[in-house]
């Protein structure tokens, strides 16, 4: 018989209790209670949306299918509407690519498919005008469209779900004007000819739908004649349609594509303009996070447990929309806890390091510039030896026993100082200047050694786009913003690569711009979902953390946290109180925020973020 021992080469440890910090997946036996009991990771049970890359033609009414890693969108509407085109973009879980066109140029056409490489199309609206719905069929083998056997009754804006060899099409919209109105029938598609099934109980157009075959489906939603909005909702067995709960929110032109399957599955968006997505589990609807930005006639694929990808839309009938968000389930849950306080309230002060080895320097507070230095051991805050210039609105990176502070705001004649100090683990040394002094500057970098500097101001009332590399002995002026900006967030690991989002371009303005820097230059790149304003962003460019900062009355200082994951930004926990003008240290999964502006004053106090909380679970052994 296998033993624990046997299988991972140690023997299961006895606690009289539980271990002080058990780490995710490890076992253990609590003597107390006499049972085994191991350590997970806590996720969502529902999901979260996170912005994607935009498709490249905007368009609504277009199909989508397959996964958030491979799917296929095809068809749509244009301006002037209803514009109808052939054009296809294949995503591969990043971006999304032009491929070859529909043989036939439709919208509102139905179809089935796994993958970006395997699909069909079934109808769709092919004229000038909504009286001209098509039969056309198109298969899809990854290189081509090839036209296939026509369905019996042609018609658009149907619901539909399954396989490019096994679909399901029902209801839809056979001609224009009303007449016949909205259809009931059910076609079923089995790799080379259509059959007509059972119809649905209630006919209808603009309807959703959800299905991993012909045999097994979801229609939901839709429009019928005398009726703006329907919330009915209907399951196939293979032989016939029954009538469940409804959604939550009537709606119709919802999103066109198969997420998931017919008990499990969302459904976005809708008339009109939505925002509204609700999570079906097989026996009724839960309303669950909204998109970012309301739509209808939208697209999506994809899975509600493994990944759905969203896309295109309108907010109205020539307002179209290329923006993309994905949705993950079952994400790590983090979460923000009360850290150690330093020992001198400050703001706009400059950081360095982890979570459990900071630096925190410089500030304003508890009077104009500040030269003082506290170490973070892990435990406790230590004052250690100050910076030679006294300063505030400092840019800051490094490490605890290697960092670099550049620039800054001091009490001094000139205000706006270039100067920069070098930190080696025990004293600040004086070192090259900033080729250009500024204040509100952002800084990234790993260690006093390769550093990046960028945007600020001169302190007046304009805006910088400068970037300067430092290589350890000597500042360069390269590659500028793409938009002037201060007092941004940034991460990053080296003078090479580096992110820079929000922070301010006037007075009033914070946007939400993010920018990425590859060594040569800046590309614009997914924006925050909060623009706001406080350099102090934590990790690098594939992983980085956004958390707290400050925008104009009325909102002030926020609590919001942002993750990025290399690609987009998604809303996480937030900060435990608001703040801004603080510092933070750190990456994604293990930061530190520090100090900062709390009103009605600065404060001590610090947060701990972990990327992921764990929970403690016991062994079963009934």
């Amino acid at each position: 018989m296998s033993t624990y021992q046997g299988i991972r080469g140690l023997k299961v440890r006895d606690y009289t209790t539980n271990p002080d910090n058990p780490l995710e997946g490890q076992l253990w036996y609590n003597k107390t209670d006499s049972v085994g009991k191991y350590q997970v990771p806590v996720v969502t049970t529902t999901g979260a949306w996170r912005t994607a890359n935009p498709i490249n033609t905007a368009r609504r009414e277009a199909y989508m299918v397959g996964s958030q890693t491979s799917s296929l969108l095809f068809g749509g509407a244009t301006n002037p509407p209803p514009a109808r085109i052939g054009v296809v973009e294949s995503y591969d879980g990043l971006t999304f690519t032009e491929t070859a066109d529909l043989n036939t140029a439709r919208s509102g056409a139905m179809g089935g498919g796994i993958s970006n490489t395997s699909a069909i199309a079934a109808g769709g609206g092919t004229g000038s005008g909504d009286a001209t719905p098509s039969a056309t069929v198109e298969t899809w083998n990854g290189s081509a469209w090839t036209e296939t056997t026509d369905i019996n009754l042609g018609r658009y804006l149907g619901g539909s779900g399954g396989t490019s060899t096994s679909t399901l099409i029902f209801g839809g919209y056979p001609a224009g004007g009303g007449a016949p109105g909205y259809t009931d029938k059910t076609e079923s598609w089995n790799g080379s000819a259509w059959t007509e099934l059972a119809d649905l109980n209630l006919s209808r157009g603009y309807l959703g739908g959800a299905g991993a075959s012909n045999a097994l489906a979801l229609a939901f939603g839709g429009n019928r004649p005398g009726t703006t909005n329907i919330d009915n909702t209907e399951t196939w067995n293979g032989s016939a349609w029954t009538e469940v709960n409804d959604l939550n929110t009537a709606r119709y032109g919802s999103h066109y594509g198969n997420i998931g399957t017919y008990i499990d599955t969302l459904c976005v968006g809708g008339y009109t303009e939505s925002a509204l997505c609700e999570q079906w589990n097989g026996t009724s609807w839960t309303e669950v996070a909204d998109i970012a930005t309301g739509r209808e006639n939208l697209s999506a694929a994809g899975s509600n447990t493994n990944g759905a990808i969203m896309t295109a839309g309108s907010t109205g009938p020539t307002s179209l929309l290329a923006t993309s968000q994905e949705w993950n389930n079952a994400l790590p849950v983090g979460a923000f806890s009360t850290g150690v306080a330093v020992n001198v309230a400050r703001s706009q002060g400059g950081g360095a390091g982890t979570r459990e080895a900071a630096l925190f320097f410089a500030g304003y507070g508890p009077s104009d510039g500040s030269t003082l230095n506290e170490v973070f051991n892990g435990t406790s805050w230590t004052e250690s030896a100050d910076l030679n210039t006294a300063r505030w609105e400092i840019g800051s990176a490094g490490t605890s026993t290697s960092a670099l502070g550049a620039g800054g705001r001091t009490p001094a004649s000139p205000s706006v100082s270039p100067a920069v100090e070098s930190w080696n683990g025990s004293s600040w040394t004086e070192t090259t200047d900033l080729g250009t002094a500024r204040k509100n500057g952002t800084m990234t970098g790993t260690d006093n050694e390769a550093t990046l500097y960028f945007g600020g101001n001169a302190g007046g009332p304009s805006k910088n786009t400068e970037t300067e590399s430092w290589n350890g002995s000597a500042w360069t002026e390269v590659a500028d913003l793409n938009t002037a900006r201060d007092a941004s967030g940034g991460a990053g690991s080296s003078n090479t690569l580096a992110l820079g989002f929000g922070g301010s371009v006037n007075p009033s303005s914070y946007p939400t711009a993010t920018e990425l820097y590859n060594g040569s230059s800046w590309t614009e790149v997914n924006d925050l979902n909060t623009g706001r304003i406080a350099n102090a962003g934590m990790g690098d460019t594939t992983a980085a953390l956004f958390a707290g900062g400050y925008r104009n009355p009325p909102s002030g200082n926020i609590a919001n946290a942002e993750d990025w994951n290399g690609a987009s930004w998604v809303e996480v926990a937030d900060l435990s109180a608001a703040r801004g003008n603080h510092v933070a240290t750190g990456t994604s999964t293990a930061g530190f925020v520090i100090s900062g502006d709390n009103p009605p004053g600065r404060v001590t106090s610090t947060e701990e973020w972990s990327g992921s909380t764990n929970s403690t679970k016991t062994i079963d052994t009934d």
